[in-house]
């Protein structure tokens, strides 16, 4: 439910540049409130004031450390806040730029 809201929100939210609908991106991640934008969209998920605010988090570290690019080693996924040893492995099977390249 919460990752369905949060595309939701943004794809309802307009671009003031190009008006046009945002995209659920670090870009826009980064520039939002944790507790007025974010929190709301996980009130669902345990935790979700503190999740809301490591969301945030991670998309201004994903733009500051990596230039907007999710990196792919497990080593660069636990430098981005809220990403531990447990989560990298599992991103780092499922966030690989070839299994992208593979589906299409």
């Amino acid at each position: 439910k919460a990752m369905l809201r949060l595309r939701e929100y943004f794809a309802n939210q307009e671009d003031t540049n190009e008006g046009t609908a945002q995209s659920l991106s670090a870009q826009c991640l980064s520039q939002c409130d944790p507790e007025s934008d974010i929190a709301p969209l996980l009130s669902s998920v345990l935790f979700g004031n503190v999740k809301a605010q490591h969301v945030v988090q991670a998309a201004q570290d994903v733009l500051s450390k990596f230039r907007g690019q999710v990196p792919e080693s497990m080593t660069s996924l636990q430098d981005i806040t809220g990403i531990g040893p447990k989560l990298s492995q599992i991103l780092n099977i499922v966030n690989r730029r070839d299994t992208y390249t593979s589906q299409a």
